[in-house]
């Protein structure tokens, strides 16, 4: 069962170092040139951490640091 979003926020009783693992978000799947295309990787990952926080209503002013991955992002180097 994931914890609550109280028990992930700093008066939640957890130390500054613990990890919370809050929500996961994915994006659709784009073919090449599609519709999403335009879009840089880095603005796709922040629409998927703002709805990750949203559903499992968590104050974004409460993550200091976000940890995400993607697999062949373009137009980023």
């Amino acid at each position: 069962m994931a914890p609550s979003p109280s028990t992930c926020a700093p008066d939640g009783g957890l130390d500054p170092m613990d990890v919370c693992v809050v929500g996961v978000a994915s994006m659709p799947i784009n073919a090449l040139l599609g519709c999403l295309s335009s879009l840089p990787a880095t603005k796709l990952g922040s629409v998927a951490i703002q709805g990750a926080l949203r559903r499992v209503n968590v104050d974004p002013a409460l993550v200091p640091e976000v940890s995400m991955g993607n697999i062949l992002s373009t137009k980023l180097g």
